[in-house]
């Protein structure tokens, strides 16, 4: 079982490599605002569910 040292530099290493792909493709600009959506998306969510308890 790898260490989490391991697991962390796994998880940065593919997340450079992701970013390094959208920036080469001029996608990175998408990327964020996806993010940034899915942020929004997810804290109204969590409001709901907090106002449905």
């Amino acid at each position: 079982m790898p260490n989490k040292t391991e697991m962390l530099k796994t998880t940065i290493d593919s997340d450079a490599a992701k970013l390094t792909f959208l920036m080469k493709r001029g996608l990175l600009p998408d990327y964020e605002e996806f993010l940034n959506e899915l942020k929004v998306e997810t804290k109204i969510l969590e409001e709901k569910n907090v106002q449905e308890k």
